[in-house]
């Protein structure tokens, strides 16, 4: 356009507006009319306010756009830095040069209310219209509902984790019914006490058989005594070897409390008390 020596209708409209600024709403009598405007002033004006718009249009597709195709990424917020710089540039440069303008010139202003409140409101109204423009921003990914009551569940017999006869763990997420199987653990040396214990019952059975057949009612008294002592340490080992294999209380979903899946701590110590992995949602969610 220079070397067509076509004037810059874009200067030339903003300069018309800036002078018309100064002259209506601020008053400045000093005010300078751009030269070569006479006799077309409302083409410039309407070309400096359709260019603007055309600007701002442009920007924000841009914005959108570069927003839009980055959001599925996880990069969406680039196009929020990249609006907050177009704001930045494009309307708060100009009011901070605006008020620097008045600071410089106060002494010549003298501001026309009527015309002043016209502006206002024209740019609110403008600015109210861009700001409440919805952008949807999403983020996809997966949502677990938990139910308000939930059953922690703690191991109250130490032992290693071990998967099921199928080679299994319980999963984050999976729907259990009450008095399923969710965990089980391996203890050997209680597995062991067991077996060693009911070994010895059997052993102190047959030897108060042979007592009975001598007729040594004292030796059957003692092998007696002994042998209830023996069944109630076998059944308490029984019972400790059953709070190995851990069941839902109720109804629910499995929401583990690890940082990673069951079948990767396969072989792992769980310790007494420890709240294993998984609290039981269940109920109305």
């Amino acid at each position: 356009m220079d070397l067509m020596e076509i004037p810059n209708l874009k200067q030339k409209g903003t300069g018309y507006l800036w002078y018309l600024l100064q002259k209506h709403v601020l008053g400045l009598k000093n005010a300078r009319e751009p030269i070569d405007v006479k006799g077309r002033e409302v083409g410039l004006l309407g070309y400096a306010i359709c260019s603007a718009i055309y600007r701002w249009f442009i920007m924000f597709a841009i914005v959108l756009m570069v927003w839009k195709f980055l959001d599925p990424y996880g990069w969406g917020v680039l196009g929020g830095v990249m609006t907050l710089g177009c704001i930045y540039t494009s309307f708060i440069t100009p009011v901070v040069k605006f008020f620097k303008f008045i600071t410089t010139n106060k002494h010549g202003i003298h501001i026309k209310l009527a015309t002043a409140a016209v502006l206002v409101l024209l740019i609110g109204g403008v600015a109210y219209g861009v700001l409440a423009y919805d952008v949807e921003q999403t983020v996809d990914g997966q949502c677990v509902i938990r139910s308000a009551g939930k059953h922690v569940l703690y191991v109250t017999q130490p032992g290693f984790l071990r998967s099921d006869e199928q080679g299994a763990f319980v999963r984050d997420g999976e729907p259990v019914r009450a008095g399923q199987v969710l965990v089980e653990l391996q203890d050997p040396i209680l597995e062991q006490k067991v077996s060693d214990i009911e070994l010895e019952i059997e052993q102190h059975l047959v030897a108060r058989e042979h007592a009975n057949q001598m007729r040594s009612g004292e030796d059957v008294a003692k092998l007696q005594a002994k042998i209830k002592g023996l069944q109630m340490q076998a059944q308490t080992a029984r019972e400790q070897l059953a709070r190995l294999t851990i069941k839902s209380p109720v109804d629910g979903v499995v929401q583990l409390l690890t940082s990673e899946p069951l079948k990767n701590l396969e072989g792992s110590y769980l310790p007494l008390r420890d709240g294993f992995a998984g609290g039981l949602s269940g109920g109305r969610v």
